[in-house]
């Protein structure tokens, strides 16, 4: 994906109106990654990958890897208080990409 994930705190969460408590925050982002063509952002929450709700970092990260490389899979996020759709291709991470906490 090309992005940082975190866990959205409980506190969070509950501020933004999200009940079921879950969602991953974009940390930070790659430039041209996956996630950045698709107008992923800092700061933007994901709530949802392929139709299912995310309510964490691990359970993103798990979701991705059993995505196929070259699937498209639609993303909600919540940014400003607005939910959105995004569609992000799955592709293989180039091999120069090797940063800590990078999806």
């Amino acid at each position: 994906l090309g992005l940082t994930p975190k866990t959205l705190d409980r506190r969070t969460a509950q501020r933004l109106g999200l009940t079921d408590g879950g969602g991953v925050l974009v940390v930070n982002m790659i430039r041209n990654s996956p996630a950045h063509r698709a107008g992923l952002a800092p700061r933007d929450i994901i709530l949802k990958w392929a139709g299912e709700s995310v309510r964490g970092r691990t359970e993103l990260v798990d979701k991705v890897q059993a995505t196929a490389i070259g699937s498209e899979v639609v993303v909600v996020i919540l940014r400003q208080g607005k939910q959105y759709r995004a569609s992000v291709t799955i592709q293989e991470r180039p091999a120069n990409i090797r940063l800590k906490g990078v999806l």
